[in-house]
């Protein structure tokens, strides 16, 4: 479930960053941040 949401997050992104550039670099620095900690935490719990 988490890799599915994980993913559509991601294209939401993308298509963020084609629309609004300058908004999506700064959820791009928070998005890695959040997420990076989650998936380690997620994947040492797998």
């Amino acid at each position: 479930v988490f890799h599915l949401l994980f993913s559509v997050f991601r294209i939401y992104l993308m298509l963020l960053a084609l629309i609004n550039p300058f908004k999506s670099a700064e959820y791009m620095n928070i998005f890695n941040t959040t997420f990076t900690i989650k998936i380690l935490i997620i994947a040492l719990c797998d």
